[in-house]
């Protein structure tokens, strides 16, 4: 009986769309859209006498929700073949951007003032149960100053031998805070040394 419904549907539909082509058809007369009149109804006519094949192919949808399904099912493969790719499960690979985009924005904090970070680590809460989950928790950062007037008061060695300051000039203050106040973290938890 639904085979018989759907065989009067699309001969009904059939019809409806002859009769609205011929008068489109008709109206353009000599006209030179003519023929892309023609092609595009050719292209839906189509369509129409293979929505009964696809409604028995995918069920009671249609045409577009077949396309729309086998779309979805492309893109989902495809996303996974990229996680697969790039060696991990989406959880490491949503961390792994999520770290960059933070290191992203120290350099650019860095920049506006006048520094080049030379080094950084930032210590970010990964734990997916945890209540701080992607928080910021500690930073540190190397950096040399790009017009050289650091202001340097004290200094400190690391076990390289490279010589910096210990944040306790004015740029070293200033980009501590605005760390800290960026990732809503307390001053004491980043560090700056300026070479």
């Amino acid at each position: 009986m639904i085979f018989i419904d759907t065989i009067y549907e699309t001969i009904r539909n059939i019809s409806v769309f002859i009769i609205l082509t011929t008068i489109v058809n008709n109206l353009l007369s000599e006209n030179s859209y003519k023929k892309y009149v023609r092609f595009f109804s050719g292209l839906a006519m189509i369509i129409i006498i293979m929505n009964p094949v696809f409604n028995i192919l995918y069920g009671n949808g249609d045409i577009f929700s077949g396309i729309k399904i086998n779309t979805l099912k492309a893109d989902r493969d495809e996303l996974e073949e990229e996680l697969l790719m790039y060696g991990g499960t989406a959880e490491e690979k949503i961390k792994e951007e999520y770290r960059g985009i933070v290191e992203e924005s120290l350099d650019i904090i860095a920049s506006e003032n006048n520094l080049i970070i030379t080094d950084k680590s930032i210590d970010i809460d990964m734990e997916p149960e945890s209540d701080t989950f992607g928080e910021v928790k500690a930073v540190l950062i190397r950096a040399s100053s790009e017009d050289k007037e650091t202001g340097i008061q004290d200094i400190n060695i690391d076990s390289d031998g490279n010589v910096y300051d210990i944040s306790s000039g004015v740029k070293g203050d200033k980009l501590r805070e605005e760390v800290a106040d960026y990732y809503g973290i307390d001053k004491n938890k980043v560090e700056v040394y300026i070479r």
